[in-house]
């Protein structure tokens, strides 16, 4: 009998398990900002699919911090304003998270993220994992930057220069 119980326990997990895209960790980070590179992506149609929803900013950011965020971010996701679109040649993608306490200190992998989220950090849930990137030409260090990309109640959220609202 235990070993039904432990099979359905298994299956359940698994079931709930999604692949490419899913679990929020480094792996599925990679592969959801690596959907930008491919040939022909639609930049607009992706981005627009991390929009956060409503829901999604009171689940990063702690009490009127969520709502100014919100507030602030609206109107640039209603006006099809918030597009990432890394050129054709820059296909390498460089990935960082970091935790709100790293942000804050600006140490670690939060070095490599803006500074605006060393102050605004505080506003930050204290279990959020934020990923920072930038798409590079192979070889270079320099390119198209972004920041924000959380995962939040199940799937991915991004939250750009969030900490512009939060000075």
């Amino acid at each position: 009998m235990k070993g039904v119980y432990a099979l359905m326990i298994a299956a359940a997990l698994l079931g709930g398990c999604k692949r490419g895209g899913g679990g929020g960790n480094y792996a599925s980070a990679t592969e959801t900002l690596n959907a930008l590179v491919k040939p022909g992506a639609n930049h607009a149609a992706l981005t627009a699919s991390w929009r956060p929803k409503p829901e999604d900013y009171e689940a990063v950011f702690q009490g009127d911090a969520a709502k100014k965020v919100k507030d602030a971010m609206d109107p640039a996701w209603d006006g099809g304003k918030v597009v990432f679109d890394p050129k054709p040649e820059q296909t390498e993608l460089h990935l960082v998270d970091a935790t709100a306490e790293q942000l804050a200190k600006g140490e670690g992998p939060a070095a490599a993220c803006p500074g605006g989220w060393k102050d605004a950090a505080k506003f930050l849930k204290p279990n959020t994992k934020m990923f920072c990137f930038r798409f590079v030409k192979p070889g270079e260090k320099l390119g198209y930057s972004g920041d924000g990309l959380v995962w939040v109640n199940g799937h991915w959220a991004i939250f750009p220069k969030a900490w512009r609202a939060l000075k």
